[in-house]
């Protein structure tokens, strides 16, 4: 298992082969972070938590699974396929927000951001017609202060 890789602007993401596998490995240098397809690990200052993927199983495909940091905060973000259902294989693409605040993860938001379904005009089951993706993300204010964004909504974090 690889590290994910750090830039300038403070994001850590898994790479697509980590994704692939279900499996990423965050060291922010205070907080050791190991997400799987099954569970959330955290290790900070020698203390330890974990919880429950929200989104579960081998199923599921990530899109994205990165930290973001905005001064000294840091955040979990999920992008995940959540498994096919029904006879036209439909999937949501769900947003997963956590903050990592003192080794815990407190879960910010999970949220539809779009839904796609098996082409069944396509004999490819890579083929999909969906929904136009919502505007979603975390972003900075000019205050210093995390804005959680989804569609319309916009909170504040404090």
């Amino acid at each position: 298992m690889t590290s994910a890789h750090s830039s300038e602007k403070n994001i850590w993401e898994c790479s697509r082969g980590e994704m692939k596998n279900h499996t990423c490995h965050f060291d922010t240098g205070d907080d050791q972070i190991d997400v799987t397809g099954e569970t959330i690990k955290v290790q900070h200052d020698g203390r330890f938590s974990m919880t429950q993927s929200p989104v579960p199983g081998a199923d599921t495909e990530w899109e994205g699974v990165k930290i973001l940091k905005f001064n000294n905060r840091k955040f979990l973000e999920l992008l995940m396929w959540e498994p096919p259902v029904g006879p036209t294989q439909t999937q949501e693409l769900r947003w997963v927000t956590f903050e990592l605040a003192a080794g815990r993860l407190k879960k910010v938001g999970n949220e539809s951001v779009q839904e796609r379904s098996k082409d069944t005009d396509s004999p490819s089951i890579q083929e999909f017609v969906g929904s136009v993706r919502d505007k979603f993300g975390l972003s900075e204010g000019s205050d210093g202060r995390v804005i959680w964004q989804h569609k319309s909504t916009r909170k504040t974090l404090k």
